[in-house]
């Protein structure tokens, strides 16, 4: 049995190893740029959002833009707080903000998708920009990212950096700012060799006409991941092609999560709308959790010669790409954290390998979904 695993292991580590030699070359992609000002609509869903909302619009209103080429819609999912209060009160100091009313479900939609169905439909501008409302944004952030919408280009992510909620619990918030900068790194990356798999539903772009061509929100149907489901059907069903660049002008900052229970939350709903993808995203997920099971088989069953090999080139895979980010954005302080992660990484990419084929409730802005 030992030697069976062995060649088994050894395969999927030299798919591993490959897999991470692509990516390094998607993200050395340099995408061409375009000189264009098109207009824009920036579309925010909140739901509940009055302790957030106020540095998003903040920084909302530093943004250099010309004014008459972009709108702010602030989509108020039936928030039972000051969202909706808060939103208006911003309205004299940001001319071209606009607050909409999520009231029913459209389509079979809900959540998220269905507030951002609806405002899209009210919407004018050429691209659609999304954020959410705990993130904040820099003043160039609109006109960096329509550079990247040169003729061909339908849809562009964005790099969103965590910063804690609090000061408490250093380690468990600085391992979500590692987690999140590997895996743009391989959403990046994979978007750099023509075969994009994901996009932050928080920090991304796409044209009014991409969409359009995919039939919208109400033709996809309705996912707890509107943003990686948008992205697969442009991908699959369009010529446009996406950019995915991680660039520092354009990187906006979120909140991490504040609790172990929110983070398994966000984790499973995250992973249920990555088995949706496609082949090649489906190949991803199966060798990653293929390498990290089968290294801790081998540690179980005795190949701890076998087990420390593995080990080391997952990890120098991994910390190659983390390197290049951390490089990248000035992140050189979170090096620390990695050697917990990647003890992070091996557990819940087992763990929640086994629990998806258990429906489950996931709790997520108030609404239950069960997950099939």
């Amino acid at each position: 049995m030992s030697d069976y695993l062995c060649v088994i292991l050894v395969v999927f580590l030299g798919i591993y190893f490959l897999i991470s030699i692509l990516m390094h070359i998607g993200l050395t992609k340099k995408y061409s740029s375009t000189k264009h000002q098109p207009t824009v609509s920036i579309l925010i869903a909140a739901r509940n959002e009055q302790d957030t909302l106020p540095d998003c619009l903040e920084s909302l209103s530093q943004l250099n833009y010309p004014t008459h080429l972009f709108d702010i819609l602030i989509l108020n999912d039936n928030s039972t707080d000051q969202t909706r209060a808060i939103a208006q009160s911003y309205n004299q100091r940001i001319t071209n903000l606009n607050v909409i009313d999520i009231i029913e479900n459209k389509s079979g939609l809900s959540g998220k998708m269905n507030a951002l169905a609806q405002g899209i439909e009210q919407s004018h501008g050429e691209i659609i920009l999304i954020t959410d409302a705990d993130c904040s944004v820099p003043r160039d952030w609109v006109s960096e990212f329509v550079t990247y919408f040169n003729d061909n280009v339908g849809l562009v992510g964005g790099m969103t950096i965590l910063t804690p909620i609090h000061r408490k619990r250093r380690l468990f918030h600085d391992m979500q700012k590692m987690d999140w900068i590997y895996l743009q790194g391989i959403a990046s990356g994979t978007a750099g060799i023509g075969m994009p798999v994901s996009v932050l539903g928080n920090n991304f772009a796409f044209r009014r006409q991409a969409y359009q061509d995919v039939g919208g929100f109400e033709r996809i149907g309705f996912s707890l991941t509107e943003d990686m489901a948008l992205l697969r059907a442009i991908e699959k069903e369009t010529n446009w092609n996406v950019a995915y660049p991680l660039d520092r002008s354009n990187a906006i900052h979120s909140k991490t999560v504040a609790t172990s229970h929110e983070l398994i939350q966000q984790r499973r709903r995250w992973t249920k709308g990555g088995i949706e993808t496609s082949l090649w995203g489906f190949t991803l997920l199966i060798v990653t959790f293929l390498v990290h099971v089968l290294t801790c088989l081998s540690f179980l069953v005795g190949m701890w010669s076998y087990t420390l090999y593995v080990l080391l080139i997952v990890c120098i895979a991994d910390f190659s790409i983390v390197l290049r980010l951390l490089k990248r954005f000035k992140l050189y302080k979170l090096i620390y954290i990695f050697p917990v992660f990647e003890l992070y990484y091996f557990a819940y990419t087992i763990v929640l390998a086994f629990l998806l084929p258990k429906p489950s409730k996931i709790v997520w802005k108030g609404r239950s979904y069960v997950v099939k």
